[in-house]
C-alpha cells in the first residue's frame, strides 16, 4: 500500500511548495495527509494530490484562501462560478486601473513633446488626476498649451453654480452614462473626455474640439440648468458618434 502513496517531501519537489505550506493546507481542512506510524513520515495518496492540484490551480488564478475554500469545501459548482464571476470584475476592474495610469503616462509625455517637459507641471497634472480619479472624466483647469486629450468640452461659466449645486461627480456621471451607452451601443472605445470650465466663454457657451479642431460652438438655450446640462451630454454624444472612427 505504502507503494502507491508519495512522500510529502517528493510531493514538496515536485510542486515547488513547501512542506509549512502543505501543512497549512491540512490545518484548514484543505488537505489530508497519510500518517506512517512506524517511521511517523506524511505521505499523500491520489485523492491527496488531485486536491493538491486543485489548490494550486484555483491558486494560479488568484484566488484567496478563503476562496478556495468555499469552493472546495462546499464542493458546489455555482460556488465556483459566483467566485469566478467576481473575480472577473475585480480583474477588469485592475485593467481599467491600469489602463488608466497608462492614460495618465501618455498624457504627460505629449505634453513634454508639445510643450517641453521644463514647462510641465508635472506633479500638480498628478495631483489633479489622483483626486479626480473616480470620475471617470477630467474636469481641471489647465493652460491652453495642453493638448492631450482627444475630446474637449469647455462651457462658460454660468453652468457652474448649478454644478455646484448637484456635486461634481453628479455632473460627470451623465457623461460616464453617455460613454458607456455609445460603448456598448457601437462596440467601441471612447477616449478620456476633458471638461473644462473656460472663463473666456459667455456665460452659458459651449465649445467642443476633437484633436484641437471645434466642431461646436454655440451658446445653451434658455433653458433650466437641469435641461442645459442634458444639451452639453446631447451636443457632446452626437460630436462623439459623428467621429468615432478618429478618436476610438
Amino acid at each position: 500500500m505504502m507503494a502507491a502513496l508519495i512522500k510529502i517531501s517528493d510531493v514538496s519537489k515536485k510542486y515547488n511548495i513547501t512542506k509549512r505550506t502543505l501543512r497549512f493546507y491540512e490545518e484548514i481542512g484543505l488537505l489530508k495527509s497519510i500518517k506512517d506510524e512506524a517511521s511517523h513520515a506524511r505521505y499523500y495518496d491520489e485523492e491527496g494530490i488531485n486536491r493538491l492540484e486543485q489548490i494550486l490551480l484555483l491558486r494560479n488564478i488568484k484566488l484567496t484562501m478563503n476562496e478556495i475554500s468555499r469552493v472546495l469545501l462546499a464542493d458546489n459548482g455555482r460556488q465556483l462560478s459566483h467566485i469566478l464571476l467576481s473575480r472577473l470584475d475585480e480583474i477588469e476592474n485592475k485593467i481599467y486601473e491600469l489602463k488608466y495610469s497608462k492614460s495618465i503616462i501618455q498624457s504627460v509625455l505629449k505634453m513634454s513633446e508639445d510643450i517641453g517637459i521644463s514647462n510641465v507641471n508635472i506633479y500638480q497634472f498628478l495631483r489633479e488626476q489622483i483626486l479626480l480619479h473616480s470620475t471617470d472624466e477630467r474636469m481641471i483647469s489647465m493652460e491652453k498649451s495642453y493638448k492631450g486629450d482627444t475630446v474637449r468640452l469647455e462651457f462658460g461659466t454660468g453652468i457652474i453654480p448649478y454644478i455646484n449645486t448637484i456635486g461634481q461627480e453628479n455632473f460627470i456621471d451623465l457623461f460616464k452614462g453617455m460613454r458607456k451607452k455609445l460603448e456598448l451601443e457601437l462596440k467601441k472605445g471612447i477616449p478620456l473626455i476633458r471638461l473644462v470650465d473656460n472663463e473666456g466663454l459667455d456665460e452659458f457657451q459651449i465649445r467642443i474640439s476633437v484633436k484641437d479642431n471645434v466642431l461646436i460652438d454655440t451658446k445653451l438655450q434658455a433653458i433650466s440648468d437641469e435641461d442645459k446640462l442634458k444639451e452639453m451630454v446631447h451636443y457632446l454624444e452626437g460630436i462623439v458618434r459623428a467621429n468615432i472612427d478618429e478618436i476610438s
